[in-house]
């Protein structure tokens, strides 16, 4: 009888600190290169995950003037970059007048931006007539 008890314990026990441990945390999952970069990689090659993520950096004000310059420096880098994002941009932002008002804001916040939007729909416009 002994023995069960002290085998019961024991089992209890080691159940319990199993429960504990529990899984890593977000941070934990970050901070390992590998995994950040598969979590990126995922995200970017998932057309929903790219939304949700595009929706809740333009619902964080923070985060859109943190990253705005850096990533306008890379579009600046990379003209078909900067295709892309905008014209997703726009397509997410067509389903959710939330984001189209950041947009907005950001745009006009934002005179390079505007003189580019500018340059892009004078062109659209001249392509269009010629037609």
């Amino acid at each position: 009888m002994n023995y069960i008890k002290k085998l019961t314990w024991t089992m209890g026990l080691v159940l319990l600190l199993a429960a504990c441990t529990g899984s890593p945390s977000v941070n934990q999952l970050l901070a390992n290169k590998e995994t950040r970069a598969a979590i990126i990689d995922t995200i970017a090659n998932d057309d929903k995950m790219s939304a949700e993520m595009m929706q809740a950096m333009m619902n964080n004000k923070d985060s859109m003037h943190r990253h705005m310059g850096a990533m306008m420096e890379m579009m600046r880098q990379n003209p078909g970059m900067m295709n892309t994002v905008m014209s997703n941009l726009m397509e997410a932002s067509k389903k959710d007048s939330n984001m189209m008002i950041h947009m907005y804001e950001n745009m006009m916040d934002n005179n390079e931006m505007m003189e580019r939007m500018k340059q892009r729909m004078m062109k659209r416009k001249d392509t269009s007539t010629m037609r």
